[in-house]
């Protein structure tokens, strides 16, 4: 099937119903009218997941021995636009590359190129982001609560250590595992070679989740992270956000402008010790709090963090896996004809 071919006959058929004769194997690029008729590098896309700045996240599956994976696919035309976002492709891939060691991080496990598009083949989780079950006003029980901000708590830990800021902490790069544990991922705005004294100055990130030395133009460190990470914490045990109703614009401004988090940041109610811990995460870079500190917080006393993936989380109720059976629609794709190589992409980790 060429990629002028009508996909009509396949609307409403599962990726397990195509008949082979209407698919290519082994191609050099997605067939654009319908991913799900392409076999590339033994990968075929099923559904789309998320549409980001930088890509697009699709649920795939390995054609041969139906292993089910998650693939983020970036069009070459536009990475290729600007220098930075070149640069940002290729820091993603380097660094996320690094990072195998940690349960609490999703695993980029193979990177390869079309002749179009670049693409990082990872670990796939469940259809669930923090922000999926937490939005709405919908409040987790305490203990869950608190046990996954541990698991957060623990994966910022481990890219501290690999001396990487992630610099886009937030409830949508938080993804919920089928075994019911949290996996940082999206290292999009990722910058390495961040020790603890390290400054940076490029303004990136979620403005709502945004530490205000970042917008006050005097340079930040990894700490960054512990101030995203803060907002997480009230977001989770109250319900409610920091900024809630405001425009990026606001906040901004509020950031730009703070001179006393005490009193000039008002926080919805909190149980007390989530109180207390918040206050000491969303302050000044100077008085913040470390991740060390964190995790010796009373907030966290109940919490075994040698011990954190032995205990059995119940998410029967927000347990949505992706299914074959839900990807009956065509995979509708871009063609931009962008034939640039991308040298030093390809990448195959054990």
């Amino acid at each position: 099937m060429t990629q002028n071919s009508s996909n009509q006959s396949m609307n409403g058929i599962s990726p397990d119903n195509i008949d082979p004769q209407h698919m290519s194997f082994n191609t050099e690029e997605f067939n654009f009218n319908d991913a799900r008729l392409s076999v590339v590098h033994s990968f075929r896309l099923l559904k789309e997941i998320n549409n980001g700045s930088f890509g697009v996240v699709y649920f795939a599956e390995n054609y041969w021995n139906k292993e089910q994976v998650a693939i983020k696919v970036m069009r070459k035309k536009e990475v290729n636009r600007t220098p930075y976002l070149r640069h940002r492709a290729n820091e993603e891939r380097r660094i996320h590359s690094q990072l195998c060691y940690s349960p609490h991080i999703i695993r980029l496990r193979i990177c390869f190129t079309t002749t179009s598009r670049y693409c990082m083949m990872m670990d796939l989780a469940s259809q669930q982001t923090l922000f999926d079950v937490t939005t709405g006003g919908n409040v987790l029980g305490t203990n869950v609560a608190k046990h996954w901000l541990a698991e957060i708590c623990a994966g910022l830990q481990y890219l501290q250590e690999s001396n990487i800021a992630h610099r886009d902490i937030k409830r949508e790069n938080m993804l919920l595992s089928t075994t019911g544990h949290m996996k940082i991922s999206d290292f999009g705005f990722a910058k390495s070679e961040m020790t603890a004294t390290q400054r940076t100055r490029t303004v990136c990130g979620t403005s709502a989740c945004m530490s205000p030395e970042v917008f006050k133009g005097e340079g930040y460190t990894r700490a960054t992270d512990v101030w995203s990470f803060g907002i997480i914490v009230v977001e989770l045990m109250s319900g409610s956000s920091v900024f809630r109703g405001m425009g990026r614009d606001k906040i901004k401004a509020t950031l730009k402008s703070l001179e006393d988090c005490a009193t000039q940041l008002q926080l919805p109610p909190l149980p007390e010790d989530a109180c207390n811990l918040a206050r000491k995460m969303l302050c000044f870079e100077i008085s913040r709090i470390s991740l060390e500190e964190i995790e010796k917080h009373h907030f966290f006393s109940s919490i075994q963090f040698d011990k954190l993936l032995s205990k059995s989380i119940d998410v029967s109720e927000n347990d949505t896996v992706w299914s074959k059976s839900d990807c009956t629609e065509p995979v509708v794709m871009v063609d931009d004809g962008d034939e640039n190589p991308f040298e030093g992409f390809d990448l195959h980790l054990d």
